[in-house]
């Protein structure tokens, strides 16, 4: 198993003092990079936005400039990655756009997302695709994956999909989806498959999922660089070495 580096955060009182600056910064980030009015077209009665979540995917895009991004998941997310696909190809016109693939178990969520991309950043999604989920094992492991997968090479990944009520079948008895209200989480194990063909620079973003960090981690066959952020939940996968 390689050794990977591990930076862990966690909760301490002066970065709970910060918050409420920090919740300043991200109102500014958004209405300079005119994402208040992008996210209204959506309605979120539903599924309100983590503020915090779409700022920092968004600056990570920005920063990193990636070409394709995979995206388990949609959401506001889908939104906020066009957009910042956008934004990075406004810089560089000479360049070719980046452009975002995403994959998920919905078709309602999936429609509602197609359905409210505005029109100037149409061309940055490739592809939003439905495929359902199914419980597998991986070296004797209980996870879970999707039937049909983006037929790319990622630079950028978000994984925050999908829901453990939506993964279908057993394993010998073993399910994700309970009876009891015991939940097992999630252990998504669809990023296995790509890694042997990732390149050097790509970098993955968990949204919360420890337990699918864990298991990332213990079955990845490259070395990372992984930041783990338990106050504002979520970790961080950036390949350091391929070999």
């Amino acid at each position: 198993m390689p050794q990977h580096i591990i930076v862990k955060k966690g909760k301490s009182l002066k970065r709970t003092f910060s918050a409420f600056f920090l919740n300043r910064c991200i109102y500014k980030y958004f209405k300079d990079n005119q994402l208040l009015s992008l996210l209204k077209l959506i309605d979120n009665k539903e599924m309100p936005p983590i503020t915090f979540d779409l700022w920092h995917l968004h600056k990570l895009i920005r920063q990193r400039k990636p070409k394709k991004v995979l995206e388990f998941g949609v959401g506001f997310s889908t939104l906020v990655i066009a957009d910042a696909l956008y934004k990075n190809h406004q810089e560089r016109t000479h360049k070719q756009p980046g452009q975002l693939w995403s994959v998920d178990t919905s078709a309602h969520w999936i429609n509602n997302s197609i359905s409210n991309i505005p029109s100037h950043l149409k061309n940055y999604v490739a592809d939003i695709s439905q495929s359902d989920v199914h419980v597998t094992e991986i070296n004797n492991q209980l996870c879970h994956m999707y039937d049909k997968l983006p037929n790319i090479v990622p630079d950028f990944v978000y994984l925050d999909g999908p829901s453990h009520l939506e993964i279908k079948g057993e394993y010998k008895g073993l399910a994700f989806l309970q009876n009891d209200n015991h939940e097992r989480g999630n252990i998504a194990a669809d990023m296995l498959l790509y890694e042997s063909t990732l390149q050097s620079g790509f970098f993955m973003l968990v949204d919360g999922r420890i337990r699918n960090v864990r298991f990332l981690a213990n079955n990845f066959k490259h070395t990372y660089k992984i930041h783990i952020d338990t106050m504002y939940k979520y970790s961080t996968f950036e390949l350091i070495n391929i070999f």
